[in-house]
């Protein structure tokens, strides 16, 4: 079972874990004017947009999107000063979560930390990647110098 209750909770536990990391994104986080159920609706209708619409007038039963598209149109919503809610035409009933039980503080915390834990080991994942791009693009570079003859007067440049 998931740690949270309801998508709004997942959701607003990113956005908070976001925002403490990009005091710049907190302060739009902190809008008056922008709720978590206003950015719901603007979440329902991009991807009602892009799956349904999309799908040319076929019925489409389930729309599902990733986990970082969702939070990406979260971040995107409170990051935009306006941004426009597009309505899901057609559609006669939208079926959201059922409100849980409400989460303690010391589960709100543990959830903050889980989600703080993840990125941080999505960033660790991405800077890998990036350390490991970076390692092949050498390797294919020394490979080419070889075969065009070039000598290395200070031994093989991809040793580490």
């Amino acid at each position: 079972m998931s740690q949270f209750q309801t998508i709004q909770e997942a959701i607003q536990a990113y956005l908070e874990t976001y925002a403490a990391g990009d005091p710049v994104f907190a302060q739009k986080l902190a809008n008056p004017d922008k709720s978590i159920d206003k950015c719901l609706e603007f979440i329902e209708g991009e991807i009602f947009h892009k799956y349904v619409k999309e799908a040319g007038g076929k019925r489409v039963a389930v729309a599902m999107p990733s986990r970082e598209e969702c939070f990406g149109l979260a971040v995107h919503y409170y990051d935009e000063e306006k941004v426009e809610i597009r309505q899901m035409e057609g559609v006669s009933e939208v079926t959201h979560a059922t409100p849980g039980v409400p989460l303690t503080e010391e589960d709100q915390e543990k959830a903050r930390q889980r989600a703080i834990e993840r990125l941080a080991e999505e960033k660790a994942r991405e800077i890998k990647a990036e350390e490991e791009k970076k390692r092949q693009k050498a390797k294919e570079k020394h490979k080419k110098d070889e075969e065009a003859g070039v000598l290395f007067l200070f031994g093989d440049e991809t040793e580490e």
